[in-house]
Order: structure tokens, then sequence, then C-alpha cells
């Protein structure tokens, strides 16, 4: 992660020609909060980064860093303040996807660019960019290496549990997404998935294209014990890879 941060803010350095002779770098990090425990090794990360390379060209790198809180509307409100009131050349942060995807958002709209240092679904470019760029792995990448080794075990039955934010989604939408390409390849052209009524997935798969075919009562469990409903959902797949169901 730390050799990704330092190439990512490179990249965005050597695009950056600042006229008041250095580079002003504006960092948003989760330095307390649920995710402060990604947060501060990216504090650490970047503070080792600054002190190796503390110029470019002639041009000092100087860093303002602000904390976050872990919280989404924080990372706005510092993003703006860094652009608005301290002017600076570019944005690096932060801890968490629905933080950064907040902030990332704040720069497309201000038309600043910025790293973001956790992993986020594929954001607009915006009017003259695009303004962000990612440096960790793709989910779908990460998934798919996940889903590979499963394969390699004959594993049959996934079972998911993740939080109900930004990067629960999508690492959740791209297990899906593995899963209906491997079951094409096997000519499984129709997914029948369940969830427990209450505290599951019903709304995410609904928004995935599958269908409610029904309930059964009683039959999982809620976190504490007690009975709820079984959702079960289907889907027909294999139309976005119809050479896969002829092979």
């Amino acid at each position: 992660m730390k050799k990704a941060l330092l190439i990512g803010t490179a990249l965005l350095l050597s695009a950056i020609v600042p006229a008041r002779g250095e580079i002003l770098v504006g960092f948003v990090t989760g330095l307390s909060g649920p995710v402060s425990s990604i947060g501060v090794p990216n504090a650490k990360g970047l503070a080792a980064g600054q002190a190796y390379v503390g110029e470019i060209d002639g041009e000092k790198v100087r860093v303002i860093q602000l904390d976050d809180g872990s919280d989404p509307a924080a990372s706005t409100r510092n993003a703006r303040k860094l652009v608005e009131q301290e002017k600076v050349d570019f944005l690096i942060g932060t801890s968490g996807a629905p933080q950064t995807l907040a902030m990332a958002t704040a720069a497309i709209e201000m038309k600043v660019p910025m790293v973001a240092v956790s992993p986020i679904a594929p954001v607009p470019a915006g009017e003259g960019g695009p303004w962000v760029v990612q440096t960790p792995q793709p989910t779908p990448l990460l998934v798919q290496g996940i889903v590979d080794h499963m394969k390699g075990r004959n594993v049959k039955t996934v079972a998911f549990v993740g939080f109900s934010d930004a990067f629960g989604d999508l690492m959740y939408n791209s297990l899906l997404q593995a899963a209906e390409k491997l079951a094409v390849q096997h000519r499984r052209t129709l997914l029948v998935l369940a969830t427990a009524r209450d505290e599951g997935a019903s709304a995410f798969y609904e928004r995935q294209g599958y269908r409610l075919a029904g309930e059964i009562p009683d039959c999982a469990l809620r976190p504490h014990g007690a009975p709820t409903a079984t959702m079960i959902y289907w889907k027909r797949i294999g139309q976005e890879f119809p050479e896969m169901v002829k092979s």
C-alpha cells in the first residue's frame, strides 16, 4: 500500500507545475474512529514518503493533514477546506471506502486531482477529468483471485459476511459477478440465492437483477438467535456471455 501510494502521488506530482515554489498536498485520513486502523498506517506511510522525497525538481513538498474521524461527511468537509482555504495542488485520501467515495465526489466537483488510497467503485471522470486515480487493486481483480482459489479446491457453497456500506456492496457485487461468470462457464444459466429476511441482502439482490421467488418462514436465524424467514431469489444469466453458453 505504501509503495502504491508513493507511485500514485509521483504520477500526479509530475503533472503539476505550481507557481509558488512549493507543491502543497492535502491529505485526509482517519486518525480516529472505526477505520483508524487503516488511517494511522496511511499517515505514517505518507510521512515516510515525504521524508524520502522532500522535493521534486527543486520544489518543496508540503503536506497538510486532516483527520476525518472515519466520517464521510467530515471527509467531504476536509477536502473542501483543503482546496478552498488552503489552496492545495491535489488531494490524497482517505481510509475507508465510503469516506473515500465522498471525498472523490468533492474532488471531481472542484476539479482537483486526487489519489484514492482505498478501493472504491469507478467514479465519473468529470469535466476536464479524470480527476481521481486509485492505488489499490480493483475489487473485481481481488475477488477473482479468491474465486479462482475456491474453484481449484472444488468449493461448491459460499457464504458472504460483510458490512452494508460502499465497500461491502463493492465486494459482494464483485463476488456475484465472478460467480455468475463461472456458472456460465459450467453452462449453469439459472442462479438461485437465499438470504434472511431480516438483516439480509434482499435489497442488494434486487439491485443486481434477482427476482423474488418466495420465502420460507422461520428457516433462518437472526444474529441473536430468533427465527426469521428465508428469502429465495433467482436470476437467469448467460445472455451477456453467449459464446460461453454455446461452447
